[in-house]
């Protein structure tokens, strides 16, 4: 009989404890931050991706300048005799030119993409310094980085199942989001 009490109590607490699984208070200590957040709100990453759109027009800039001049070899190319020897010359400074600015278009591409990834990583290292300093003045256990698309409209089935497997965070609390302080830590420390 006894053994049955303990039995019917051990069941009992057992079914309260799956039936309640889901209204469970959420772990306290855990926190997350949304990196797409950070980054817009960040006045310094800010400057530097102005400084980026800047340098990236004024190269646009310049190549279009240098296409312009090669189109006007062209133009002039037409009034010229193809098999005369001015004709040929600049028919040759054309190609010259073209894969020149080829070459120019190839490289500043390459070179703004370095740049553009280059000051993103420095931004993550940032991001997670300023986190690292947000959990630990708040005593939090750890503070996870949630997918920027969590809300995401996908252009494809492959994509999306690709997207949506890989997720570590599925749904979040807004009441855990510590963006806006991680936020004020990067501000203070570039002012």
């Amino acid at each position: 009989m006894r053994n049955s009490l303990i039995l019917f109590l051990l069941l009992a607490l057992a079914g309260s404890l799956i039936a309640n699984r889901n209204s469970s208070v959420p772990q306290e200590g855990i926190r997350y931050v949304n990196l797409d957040f950070c980054l817009q709100q960040w006045n310094n990453y800010s400057v530097v991706r102005e400084q980026l759109t800047q340098e990236t027009q004024q190269l646009t800039k310049q190549i279009s300048t240098q296409a312009a001049v090669i189109q006007g070899k062209r133009d002039e190319l037409e009034l010229l005799d193809p098999a005369s020897v001015a004709g040929q010359e600049l028919s040759m400074q054309i190609t010259v030119a073209e894969d020149t600015l080829k070459f120019q278009q190839q490289m500043a591409g390459r070179q703004m993409q370095e740049r553009s990834n280059s000051a993103f990583s420095r931004a993550l290292v940032e991001i997670n310094q300023a986190c690292a300093e947000v959990g630990e003045q708040n005593g939090y256990s750890a503070i996870v980085t949630i997918p920027a698309d969590l809300d995401k409209v996908y252009p494809d089935s492959t994509t999306k199942l690709n997207q949506l497997s890989s997720r570590l965070v599925n749904w979040t609390n807004p009441a855990y989001d510590i963006s806006a302080q991680v936020v004020q830590v990067l501000n203070r420390v570039h002012e």
